[in-house]
């Protein structure tokens, strides 16, 4: 009886530390410098909010700081058919090489710093996109973590008091 019972506490554990685990993208800060500089960050595997086919496709609401200044605005990200590259709707228009990889409906961004022709504020020039991986910091326990604490609490408690039992009987 006392091993089917291990087996059961076993998987119960197991499966709190699989659902433990957070299930989150990366994060990715997009830094662009040049004539002008912005700041923004995008899951590295977003969901486009519109799709224009052979053309781009957009990620709208995102917090750009540009040139300093905080503004919410669309990102734009053009297909290798269109020149590649990335626009911040009415800031920066970019083209340079395509900066993700799979489809515009399922993209996945690319690590690295890519050199583009920038039009912004009307003039043309050259910038730099550095695309990094911002770390993962949780600094509070999520739920899960919780459970899984209380859990392994309870479970040295009752083998402690099996133990005693045991004692006891013998």
């Amino acid at each position: 009886m006392w091993g089917n019972e291990m087996k059961i506490l076993q998987l119960a554990v197991s499966a709190l530390a699989l659902a433990s685990m957070p299930a989150q993208a990366a994060t990715y800060l997009f830094s662009y410098s040049g004539d002008a500089t912005a700041t923004f960050t995008l899951d590295s595997s977003p969901t486009p909010d519109f799709i224009d086919t052979d053309f781009s496709f957009t990620i709208s609401n995102v917090l750009v700081n540009f040139n300093s200044v905080d503004t919410i605005e669309d990102a734009f990200f053009y297909t290798l058919g269109e020149g590649g590259g990335f626009g911040v709707f009415g800031l920066i228009d970019a083209t340079g090489p395509e900066l993700y990889t799979g489809t515009q409906s399922a993209p996945v961004f690319k690590l690295g710093a890519f050199e583009t022709v920038a039009f912004s504020s009307g003039q043309a020039g050259t910038g730099t996109l550095v695309i990094s991986e911002v770390p993962f910091v949780n600094d509070v326990p999520e739920p899960a973590s919780w459970a899984m604490l209380i859990a392994g609490f309870g479970l040295v408690g009752a083998t402690m008091r099996r133990r005693r039992n045991a004692a006891v009987s013998a």
